[in-house]
């Protein structure tokens, strides 16, 4: 009864034993492929800027982001400036019509 207990147990630790087995490998695949990304990464980049290709990029990226940037500046003062004149015009009509309608109403 004893020696079939330890077997048990032995068989046991031998499977968990091959699962930990198992983990590390792929944990080991996994860091491989994120190590190779990185590299290839580093190899473009340092590509990139030796070519000048890297600071045309950012240039173009900048450039992207400031024109966006502007037109939606430009929108929003364009919107309000809309409002504005539709205010400063009701303002404006309302005591001209008032001028208009005193002159009109003065007898010569």
């Amino acid at each position: 009864m004893k020696m079939t207990l330890e077997i048990k147990e032995l068989t046991n630790l031998v499977e968990e034993d091959r699962v930990a087995e198992e983990k590390i490998r792929k944990a080991e695949e996994k860091a491989s492929k994120i190590k190779e990304e990185a590299e290839k990464k580093a190899r473009e980049i340092s590509r990139k800027a030796e070519s000048g290709e890297f600071l045309e990029d950012e240039e173009a990226k900048k450039t992207q982001e400031i024109d966006k940037k502007k037109k939606s500046i430009e929108a929003k003062y364009k919107k309000e400036i809309q409002n504005l004149t539709k205010v400063q015009k009701k303002k404006f009509e309302n005591p001209v019509l008032k001028v208009i309608e005193d002159v009109l109403s003065v007898e010569v």
